[in-house]
């Protein structure tokens, strides 16, 4: 997912010009996008922890473990 993303994302957010110092730019840009995909990797629905629990506890329907 960040293979595909940064191409596109860093060069439009670096050319806002934000913030004064473009490495302070930078760096705010790569922890955004770690927060971002890491938020999208747990989030419940199509999150990729619901399909690693459903395969350790083949016993738990799928829909269980993202009412939980």
């Amino acid at each position: 997912m960040i293979i595909l993303t940064i191409p596109v994302l860093f060069p439009s957010v670096m050319a806002l010009d934000l913030w004064a110092s473009t490495r302070r730019q930078a760096i705010c840009v790569r922890i955004l996008v770690l927060c971002v995909v890491e938020f999208g990797l747990i989030a419940p629905p199509v999150g990729l922890n619901v399909y690693v629990i459903n395969s350790l506890a083949r016993d738990v329907p799928m829909s269980e473990p993202i009412a939980a």
